[in-house]
């Protein structure tokens, strides 16, 4: 219950955008959660030798244990998915809990709990990973504009005030497909830039402010994959394949063969 709290409060902090496989080949944007915790937690003091000032009421000793939280958010933001993990753990936590008090009631019992402490808490992931990955991807390039992935603290976009699932649809007066043709139209107008922007909701508004010398040139952007880099991807596969096999019939090509007569 302790750990569900905890992700519940900072599980989408620290969250890493990442490009990650999607469920037809390509490439989807989404966030690693990653978090790791020393919780404290109580044992009984017959385990182990404690000292005498370290045992707590009831024969019970202090020990330090460490809790892991790992998932991926693709079909919700960050916040959402953690809520939704920390619902599911702190279910998990009570129903060991209960199972706990019944198998001290009746030691016959234990085995219950013993086993339902891996078997669900394996379930969990599986299930929530699924859900997951079975929604839409939250973060999918569309067909009109740039959807942001992420965005750099301090940097230029954070300035204009982008976000998160925002969709870059126009920069100074041009329609933008790829960070590619973004930048190509920052620089008509170096000093200025003027973006349309249309939220997660469909609302559009208009994002602008002036560019001052020695700014960094990138605007700290992270875009969702899109179709064009899938496209490479898969050239590059292709390439690296074609490459393996021309090599290939060219080392049987020029195999010196036996001259005959000779030994």
């Amino acid at each position: 219950m302790v750990e569900g709290a905890l992700v519940a409060v900072i599980g989408h902090l620290w969250a890493i955008p990442a490009r990650l496989p999607g469920r037809r080949g390509g490439a989807v944007g989404g966030y690693l959660l990653q978090q790791f915790w020393v919780m404290p937690a109580v044992t009984t003091a017959s385990f182990l030798s404690w000292p005498a000032g370290a045992i707590l009421p009831g024969g019970l000793a202090p020990v330090p244990i460490t809790v892991g939280f790992e998932t991926a958010a693709v079909a919700r933001l960050p916040r959402e998915r953690a809520l939704a993990s920390a619902g599911m753990i702190a279910l998990f936590g009570c129903i060991l809990l209960a199972l706990a008090w019944v198998a001290r009631e009746r030691s016959a019992l234990a085995w219950v709990a013993a086993l339902f402490a891996p078997v669900a808490r394996e379930w969990i992931s599986l299930w929530s990973f699924r859900r997951e990955w079975s929604g839409s991807p939250r973060f999918a390039q569309g067909p009109g504009g740039i959807r942001v992935l992420a965005v750099v603290p301090g940097s230029p976009a954070a300035a204009l005030g982008l976000r998160p699932g925002d969709t870059v649809t126009e920069v100074n007066g041009r329609e933008v497909h790829s960070l590619t043709s973004l930048y190509e139209a920052i620089r008509l107008q170096p000093a200025f830039v003027r973006m349309e922007v249309r939220d997660p909701a469909g609302d559009v508004r208009i994002c602008s402010r002036s560019r001052y010398e020695g700014e960094p040139h990138l605007l700290g952007v992270v875009a969702s994959p899109g179709e064009e880099e899938v496209e490479a991807q898969v050239l590059t596969v292709l390439g690296r394949t074609f490459s393996i096999l021309s090599g290939f019939l060219r080392g049987r090509s020029t195999r010196k063969e036996p001259v005959r007569g000779e030994g």
